[in-house]
């Protein structure tokens, strides 16, 4: 059953996003005591891309990277949002 569910999740050559696409990292796992800032021991760096659609959040993309170096972020841009479409950050 869960490979079928990761199968219709993820399909493969699926359209890249377009338009109006917000892209943002954050860290998933809990709090780390004594941590302060983006440091973290436990926790996996996550990517994600979303697709603006009116009011709310379209199709999105995620994928875990190493690091939120430009080494890594840039590649998953270029895999999953179209060219010509206009990209919002935080600038991080």
């Amino acid at each position: 059953m869960l490979h079928r569910l990761r199968r219709a999740m993820v399909r493969p050559g699926r359209d890249l996003l377009t338009g109006r696409v917000e892209v943002d990292e954050c860290y998933i796992g809990g709090v780390e005591e004594g941590l302060l800032g983006r440091l973290n021991l436990k926790k996996a760096l996550v990517v994600v891309a979303s697709q603006e659609d009116g009011p709310g959040i379209g199709r999105i993309r995620m994928r875990q990277i190493a690091d939120a170096s430009a080494e890594s972020l840039i590649p998953f841009v270029q895999n999953s949002v179209a060219p010509g479409s206009v990209i919002h950050t935080d600038g991080w």
